[in-house]
């Protein structure tokens, strides 16, 4: 496969789980926790990374 595809597939995947992680855990945390929220969304494009590195390779 080649690396822009899979920027794209990776970049696609990481935004669209962030946007729904974000509105997931303002929903749930109602006071404002923005340590966890941040902690969340910042080990997410690892996660995705290790992943596809899996899937695709």
């Amino acid at each position: 496969m080649s690396i822009e595809k899979e920027t794209k597939y990776f970049l696609f995947i990481v935004f669209f789980l962030d946007f729904l992680l974000g509105i997931t855990c303002k929903y749930f945390y109602k006071v404002d926790n923005t340590g966890v929220i941040t902690l969340i969304t910042s080990l997410v494009p690892a996660f995705i990374a290790i992943l596809l590195e899996k899937i695709l390779s």
